[in-house]
This record gives C-alpha cells, structure tokens and sequence, in this order.
C-alpha cells in the first residue's frame, strides 16, 4: 500500500473524514441516517446545510458517489478512490503495509455463496 492518497485525506476537514468513514464501515446510505450516525458518534448536532454540503464537496473530488436513493432521497457511497485514501491513511497511522478495513468483510457477507455440499 502506498500513501501517494495520504495528502488529500488529511487536507480535509474533519467532518468529511468522519463521512467517509461513516460510509466505509456502514456502506451506502442516505443523507439523514448518515447523519444520525455521525451525531451519536459525534455526541452532537449537525445542521442539515453543513452535512450535505461536505457531502457534496466529497462527491465533487470523487471520494463518494452521490446517486438517486427515492424520488426525495440521495444515495452515498464510498467510491475506490475514497477507500485507497482512507487505505492510505489507516497504514500511515497504524506503521502497517496493509490496512484493516471492514469492507472485505461486508462484502464477502452480502454475497450469496454456494453450497458446500452441492455436487
């Protein structure tokens, strides 16, 4: 893993740090549930305005993909770019070559698997 994503995480604010690992550990989601769990892990308020503006200026840098979710609603996703930046950030913080994600782990959940037995 190289650090080469490592300058343009950590020249983001915090709250857009915190979105994207919101959105990397909980996958795609909605404006107002990505904003309930950044409040209770935040333990405070965020106005609607301050959310989905950094939603925004995450999706204007390709960090997350923003996509229709109903007909009111937007849909957020963690795009590659902004797993490898995050990637980039849990090595440099941890000294590690390889970072530690829960992303391999859902996504190996969500797949229906064969069965064992079948033959």
């Amino acid at each position: 893993m190289t650090e080469e994503n490592l300058p343009e995480f950590l020249a983001l604010p915090s709250i857009q740090r915190d979105l994207l690992l919101v959105l990397d550990r909980e996958g795609p989601q909605y404006g107002l549930a990505i904003k309930e769990m950044l409040e209770a892990r935040r333990q405070a308020d965020i106005n609607n305005g301050r959310l989905y503006s950094n939603l925004d200026k995450l999706a204007a840098a390709e960090l997350i993909e923003k996509g229709k979710y109903t007909d009111r609603r937007n849909r957020y996703e963690i795009t590659r770019k902004g797993e490898r930046a995050l990637d980039s950030y849990r090595c440099w913080m941890t000294g590690t070559e390889t970072a530690t994600s829960p992303r391999p782990l859902q996504r190996l959940a969500s797949l229906d698997a064969p069965e064992e037995n079948e033959g």
